[in-house]
C-alpha cells in the first residue's frame, strides 16, 4: 500500500490553477474594456482620439500606482497574518489599507480636477486643432477631469481586487472586474452615443465602471466569513506605514510605465521628424495590444504574490519551489500561444482600431509578441522577490527595466535611424537585459551563500534545526492508516516518546476520516500532511492541507461535542490531548494546524 504515498504538487497545481485563471479573467476584463474605449474612440475620432487616449495613459497608470502600492503591499502582510491565523493582525493591515488608500485617492483626485488643464498641458497636449472646433488641450481636459470624478475608486479597486484573493475568494475578483469592463463598455457607449458627449463621455464610463467594481467587490469582502473587518483608521495607518515597502515594487511598475509612456511620446513629438501622428496612433495600438498580454502577465504573474508569500511565511519552501514552478511551466505556455496569436495578427490588429496598419503599429506588435515571455518571467520574478522580503532586488529589476534597459537603446536608434524603430526594439531589450539582469544577480548572491536556493535565492539556513516531511496521500479513508504509519515512522526516527507519537498517529487518522467524510473533496485530489519539529524541542507541530468547501474539524467536533454516536467523537478525545489547533481558510485550501 505504501506505493500510493506520494510527494506531490497535486495541492499546489491545483492552488495555481485556482488563482491563474482567475487572474488573467479578472484582468483580461479590464483591459477588454479598455480595448472597446480605444476602439470607440478610433472609430468615433481616428488618429486624433487615439493620440489623445495615449498622452492621457500616464494618469491613469499614477492613480493606479497609489493603488498597488497601499494595497498590494497591504496584502501581503495580511497574507502572512492569516497564515499564522492571526485574523486581527490582517485586519488591522486591511483597516489601514482602506483608510490610506481612500485618504490618498481623495486628494489626487481633488488635485487633478483643480490643475486639469496644467495637467494636460504637462502630458504633452497642445491647442492643434481636434474634434468639433475644440483644440487637443481642450479634449484631453475634459477627458482628465471625466476620469478624475471615479479617481478615489480607481486607487481604492486594489483593495477588493488584492484582499479577496488573500481570504482564498479569487473568484470575487473575477467577478469584480467582469462587472468593471460590463460598466465600462456600457457607459462608454451610452454617454458616446445617446448623450454625445465624446471622448468625456468614454473618461466618465471609465470612472463609474471603477465605482461599481470597488462597491461589488467591498461587499463580498464584508459577508465573508474571514474575521477581516475595517477598523478606527487612526492609528493603524502610522502603525503598518512601514509595511508599504512590500508593495513598491508593484507600484513603482506602473509608476515607471506611467512616466515611460511619458516619455516614449515626447521622443515621438520633439525627436522624430516625421510621422507624429502614426507613430502616437502605433503607440495607442500598441496599449491596447500590451493591455491584453498584461491580463495574461499580470493574472499569472501576481498570484506568485499571495501563494508564494503565505508558503514563505509558514517557511514551507517546498511549497513555494512546487507553486513557482507551475506558475512558470503554465504561465510560459499560455503567453507563448498568446505571443504567437499577436506575431502572426500584426498585420491586421490596427484596422480592429479604425486605422490603417502602419508599418509602425506591425513592428510594435512583433515586438511585442517577441518580447512577451522574458516580460512574464520578469514579472514572476519580481513578485516572488516581493513574496518572500527581498524588496531591494525587486524594485531594481523594476527601476531598470522600466528606464535605462528600455530608453537608452530606443534614444539610440532612434537618433540613428531618425524613425520609431528604436522605440519597439528598446521594449524588447529591456526585457532581455533585465533577465540578464536577475541571472547575474542571482548567480553572484549564491557565490557568496551557497545556502541559498538556486534561482528563487530561498534562505536554506532559516531550516536548520528543523526536521519535516511533506507528503500527500489520496482523499480517502483508507489513506488515513497509510498517512499515520508514515508521520509515525518520521516520530519515531526523531526519538520522541512513544506516547507523543501515538498521539500524533491519531490525530492523523481522525482529520484524515473527517475530512474525506464533510468536505467534499473529488476523488482525484489529494490531502496534503507536513510534520515538522526542532531539534531541541519535542513539540510537533502537523499541519494538513485539503481542498474541497470550507470544512473545520475543530468546529465540527465541537459543535458535536455531546453526541457520543457522531464521528467526531474520535477528534473529540484529541483536542484535550492537543496543545494547540487552528484552523483556517487560505489560498482557496482549508488549513489545519496542530501544535501536540
Amino acid at each position: 500500500m505504501t506505493e500510493t504515498l506520494i510527494s506531490n504538487d497535486t495541492l499546489v497545481r491545483r492552488i495555481v490553477g485556482r488563482y491563474i485563471l482567475p487572474g488573467i479573467l479578472a484582468q483580461l476584463g479590464v483591459k477588454i474594456g479598455n480595448v472597446i474605449n480605444t476602439v470607440i474612440i478610433g472609430r468615433l475620432f481616428f488618429e486624433d482620439g487615439l493620440a489623445v487616449m495615449s498622452l492621457v495613459s500616464p494618469l491613469e497608470l499614477v492613480m493606479m500606482s497609489v493603488g498597488s502600492l497601499i494595497c498590494v503591499a497591504g496584502s501581503i502582510h495580511a497574507g502572512f497574518r492569516v497564515a499564522k491565523n492571526d485574523t486581527d493582525g490582517a485586519g488591522e493591515f486591511y483597516s489601514a489599507s482602506f483608510w490610506a488608500v481612500i485618504i490618498a485617492g481623495l486628494l489626487l483626485s481633488v488635485f487633478g480636477l483643480i490643475f486639469a488643464e496644467d495637467l494636460a498641458l504637462m502630458l504633452g497636449a497642445d491647442k492643434t486643432e481636434f474634434v468639433n472646433n475644440i483644440s487637443q488641450l481642450e479634449a484631453v481636459t475634459a477627458y482628465i477631469r471625466a476620469l478624475l470624478c471615479g479617481g478615489v475608486f480607481m486607487c481604492a479597486i486594489y483593495l477588493p481586487l488584492n484582499f479577496l484573493k488573500v481570504i482564498g475568494k479569487p473568484n470575487a475578483a473575477m467577478n469584480m472586474l467582469f462587472i468593471m469592463s460590463g460598466v465600462n463598455i456600457g457607459g462608454a457607449l451610452l454617454f458616446t452615443t445617446v448623450f454625445g458627449m465624446g471622448i468625456p463621455g468614454v473618461a466618465l464610463g471609465t470612472a463609474l465602471s471603477y465605482v461599481a467594481a470597488f462597491t461589488y467587490g467591498q461587499i463580498v469582502m464584508h459577508r465573508a466569513d474571514s474575521g477581516i473587518k475595517i477598523k478606527f483608521p487612526g492609528r493603524y495607518i502610522i502603525k503598518k506605514a512601514k509595511g508599504l515597502v512590500s508593495g513598491v515594487p508593484s507600484a513603482l511598475n506602473n509608476v515607471l510605465r506611467a512616466l515611460l509612456a511619458l516619455l516614449v511620446n515626447m521622443i515621438i513629438l520633439n525627436l522624430l521628424p516625421n510621422d507624429k501622428s502614426d507613430m502616437l496612433s502605433a503607440v495607442a495600438v500598441l496599449n491596447s495590444v500590451m493591455g491584453i498580454l498584461n491580463a495574461f502577465v499580470f493574472g499569472i504573474s501576481q498570484s506568485t504574490l499571495q501563494i508564494a508569500g503565505i508558503a514563505y511565511s509558514e517557511r514551507d519552501y517546498k511549497t513555494v519551489n512546487l507553486a513557482v514552478k507551475n506558475i512558470f511551466i503554465l504561465g510560459n505556455a499560455i503567453v507563448l500561444a498568446l505571443a504567437a496569436m499577436i506575431i502572426i495578427l500584426s498585420g491586421r490588429i490596427g484596422a480592429l482600431f479604425g486605422m490603417a496598419d502602419t508599418p509602425a503599429s506591425v513592428f510594435a506588435c512583433i515586438c511585442a509578441g517577441c518580447y512577451a515571455n522574458l516580460y512574464l518571467s520578469n514579472n514572476i520574478l519580481t513578485n516572488l522577490f516581493s513574496a518572500t522580503k527581498r524588496n531591494l532586488p525587486a524594485i531594481v529589476i523594476v527601476s531598470l527595466r522600466l528606464s535605462a534597459y528600455m530608453l537608452v537603446p530606443a534614444l539610440i536608434i532612434c537618433l540613428l535611424t531618425g524613425d520609431g524603430i528604436g522605440i519597439w526594439i528598446g521594449y524588447f531589450s529591456a526585457e532581455l537585459l533585465a533577465m540578464i539582469t536577475l541571472l547575474i544577480y542571482t548567480h553572484v548572491k549564491r557565490k557568496k551563500n551557497p545556502e541559498l536556493s538556486r534561482f528563487l535565492l530561498l534562505d536554506n539556513r532559516k531550516l536548520q534545526g528543523i526536521k519535516s516531511k511533506n507528503f500527500s496521500v489520496p482523499a480517502s479513508n483508507e489513506s488515513a492508516v497509510l498517512a499515520s504509519e508514515n508521520i509515525t515512522e518520521f516520530l519515531e526516527e526523531s526519538e520522541l516518546p512513544i506516547k507523543k507519537v501515538m498521539r500524533v498517529g491519531m490525530a492523523v487518522e481522525e482529520i484524515v476520516v473527517l475530512v474525506q467524510s464533510h468536505a467534499n473533496i473529488n476523488d482525484d485530489e489529494y490531502i496534503d500532511f507536513r510534520v515538522f519539529k526542532k531539534t531541541d524541542s519535542e513539540t510537533v507541530f502537523l499541519r494538513v492541507r485539503y481542498g474541497g468547501k470550507d470544512f473545520n474539524p475543530v468546529k465540527y467536533s465541537y459543535t458535536h461535542f455531546d453526541d457520543a454516536d457522531s464521528d467526531a467523537f474520535g477528534m473529540n478525545v484529541l483536542l484535550k490531548l492537543t496543545d494547540n489547533v487552528t484552523y483556517s481558510r487560505t489560498l482557496g485550501v482549508n488549513n489545519l494546524l496542530l501544535e501536540i
